[in-house]
C-alpha cells in the first residue's frame, strides 16, 4: 500500500494500525521495518521528462521521507529492541554501488537523518555508511577519475561556451559515474558534520561538545575501517575536515597516529600508514601551526635517532623494507613535510639553527639508507631544499644508490641465512589533491598546494601541484646511465658541495 502520499487522516490511521501490529505481534516488526527502508530508496521515481538533479530532494520525496521517519521513530519508542533488527536490514538494503545514483544518494541522506533520533547508535550508523562509501572510493582510483575528466576536457576544449555558469549542477558533475555518486555522498557527509557541529547557514560558532563527540565517533570508524583500507582516496578527508574545526582535534589526531607508530605491538602496515597520515596532514593542512610541525619533527627525529642507536653494531643494520618499514615511513614523512614547509621553518626565529639541530645528515647517511627506499619524487625535492639551505648534501648518495641497483640476495643474522627485501616504499599520501568537484568546497581553503621546487629556472607555468609528477624507480634506470629526467638532479653529484641559488641578500650565513 502506497500510504505516504495519502491524506493526513489516512496516514494517521495507518500509523495507528502499524503500531498496534508491531506491539501485539513482534514477528511483524521485521517486514514493517523492511517496508520503511524501501521508502528511503524511492528517489528513483525521477524518470521521464523534467528530471530533477540527483543531489536534491523534491517536495514529494521530502514529504514521503518525513512520514516514514516519524513512523520509524514511534516504532523505536514503542519497541526498544528495534535497533537490533534495524541495523542488519539497513546494511542489507544498501543499494549496489553501480545502481541508480538517485536511490543511493537518497538512502545516504535518510541514514544520516536517523543519527538525529538514534544518537545512542550514531557511531554504528556512521560506520555502516562509511563502509559503503569506502567501497565506492576504492573503486574510483585517482588515475581513473583524472582520465575521465581529461577526456571530457579534450572533447570540449574546442567548443566556444558563452555565459556558462561555473556553479551549475552540470558543471559540477563528475564524468565517471561512480566518482559522481561518491562526490554527492561526500557532500552530504560534510553537510551533516556542519549541522552536528552547529556551523551551518553562516554560523561560525562551533558547538564544542557535539563536535568533540562526533570526532570520537569518526575516530573509532577511522581506526576500524579507513586506516587499514588500501587505496582510499577521498573518504579520509572527513578526518581532515574535522581536524580543521579545532586545534585540539588536530593535535589529538596527530597524537593518536603517533602512538600507533610507536607501538611495537601494532602491525607494521598500520604503523607505516599512520606515519604516512602524519606526514600528509602536516604537509597539506593549512590549519596545522608551525609549532605543531616542529613538535612532530622533534618526536619523529628523536625516534629515528634512537632507532639507529639501538641497531648500532647489529647485523640487522641493513637496507630491508620488511625489517625497517616503519623507520622508512617516518623518514619519508620528515622528508615530505620538510619539502612542503621549509620556507616557514627557515623564516621562524633561529629556524636554520633548529633544522641543523635535527641532525638530518645522520639520518640520510646512516647504513639503513632511507634515500634508497623512499619515493624518488620525495627524495628529489628534499635533496633540492636541503642543499639550498646547506643542511645536508644528498646527491652523492642518490647517485651511488642509482649505480647499485642489484640488491643483496641474502644476509647472515645470528648464524641463520635470511633473504633481504629491498624495494621502493609504496607511495601513499592520504591527503593528496582532492578531485571531487561538488564536495571540494569544504577542502579547498584548508589545503596547501605544493609551490614548486627551490630553483631559479623553475617554469612559471607548472601545474598546480606537481610534487609527485615524476616517479623515478631503480628498475627504470640503467646502471651508470643518468636519465634525462634526472639531468638537473645529477648535475651536482660528481663533485660534492652546495649550490648557492639565493641572491647575495638572501644567502644564509
Amino acid at each position: 500500500m502506497n500510504w505516504t502520499n495519502r491524506g493526513v487522516e489516512f496516514v494517521e490511521v495507518y500509523k495507528e494500525l502499524i503500531l498496534n501490529l508491531v506491539s501485539a505481534h513482534t514477528c511483524y516488526l521485521r517486514p514493517v521495518l523492511k517496508m520503511l527502508i524501501q521508502i528511503f530508496l524511492k528517489a528513483s521515481l525521477r524518470t521521464g521528462e523534467g528530471k530533477v538533479e540527483i543531489s536534491t530532494v523534491t517536495v514529494e520525496e521530502q514529504k514521503m521521507f518525513d512520514r516514514a521517519h516519524v513512523l520509524l521513530q514511534e516504532i523505536i519508542n514503542l519497541v526498544p529492541l528495534t535497533p537490533n533488527i534495524l541495523f542488519p536490514l539497513l546494511a542489507d538494503s544498501f543499494p549496489y554501488m553501480r545502481k541508480d545514483p538517485c536511490s543511493q544518494v537518497s538512502y545516504v541522506k535518510n541514514i544520516l537523518r536517523m543519527c538525529g533520533y538514534l544518537s545512542v547508535h550514531r557511531q554504528k550508523i556512521l560506520g555502516l555508511l562509511i563502509d559503503k562509501v569506502l567501497n565506492i572510493d576504492v573503486h574510483c582510483p585517482k588515475d581513473k577519475i583524472e582520465e575521465a575528466e581529461e577526456e571530457d576536457h579534450m572533447d570540449t576544449e574546442n567548443v566556444f561556451l558563452m555565459e556558462t555558469d561555473e556553479q551549475s549542477p552540470s558543471s559540477l558533475s563528475m564524468n565517471d559515474p561512480l566518482a559522481n555518486t561518491l562526490d554527492i555522498m561526500m557532500e552530504d557527509i560534510f553537510h551533516f558534520i556542519d549541522c552536528v557541529c552547529g556551523i551551518q547557514d553562516g554560523n561560525k560558532e562551533l558547538n564544542w561538545e557535539t563536535t568533540k563527540q562526533l570526532y570520537k565517533d569518526f575516530l573509532v570508524i577511522f581506526d576500524k575501517m579507513i586506516l587499514p583500507t588500501h587505496a582510499s582516496v577521498h573518504v579520509q578527508f572527513i578526518l581532515f575536515y574535522l581536524c580543521s574545526l579545532h586545534p585540539m582535534i588536530s593535535d589529538g589526531f596527530l597524537d593518536y597516529l603517533w602512538k600507533k607508530v610507536q607501538n611495537p605491538n601494532t602491525p607494521s602496515v598500520i604503523r607505516q600508514a599512520s606515519a604516512c597520515y602524519i606526514g600528509s596532514l602536516l604537509a597539506r593542512a593549512t590549519y596545522i601551526s608551525l609549532s605543531t610541525v616542529t613538535a612532530c619533527f622533534d618526536l619523529m627525529c628523536g625516534w629515528i635517532h634512537s632507532y639507529i642507536e639501538n641497531l648500532t653494531g647489529s647485523s640487522r643494520l641493513i637496507v630491508d623494507t620488511c625489517l625497517h618499514g616503519t623507520f622508512y615511513a617516518v623518514c619519508q614523512a620528515i622528508f615530505y613535510v620538510f619539502a612542503f614547509r621549509h620556507k616557514e621553518l627557515i623564516e621562524m626565529k633561529n629556524g636554520l639553527k633548529y633544522l641543523r639541530g635535527l641532525n638530518l645528515e645522520r639520518i640520510v647517511t646512516c647504513r639503513l639508507n632511507p634515500l634508497k627506499v623512499c619515493m624518488s619524487a620525495v627524495v628529489r625535492n628534499f635533496a633540492n631544499v636541503a642543499r639550498n639551505y646547506q643542511l645536508v648534501y644528498c646527491y652523492t648518495i642518490i647517485e651511488r644508490n642509482n649505480r647499485s641497483l642489484i640488491p643483496v640476495a641474502a644476509s647472515q643474522v645470528s648464524g641463520i641465512t635470511q633473504s633481504v627485501s629491498f624495494s621502493k616504499m609504496e607511495t601513499f599520501f592520504p591527503f593528496d589533491p582532492y578531485l571531487l568537484k561538488r564536495s571540494r568546497k569544504w577542502i579547498t581553503s584548508l589545503f596547501r598546494v605544493y609551490d614548486g621546487q627551490v630553483e631559479e629556472n623553475q617554469s612559471e607555468h607548472e601545474e598546480e601541484d606537481d610534487f609527485l609528477t615524476e616517479n623515478i624507480s631503480p628498475s627504470s634506470t640503467a646502471v651508470g646511465v643518468t636519465p634525462s629526467s634526472l639531468s638537473e638532479l645529477m648535475s651536482y653529484g660528481i663533485s660534492p658541495g652546495f649550490k648557492q641559488i639565493l641572491s647575495p641578500k638572501q644567502r644564509i650565513s
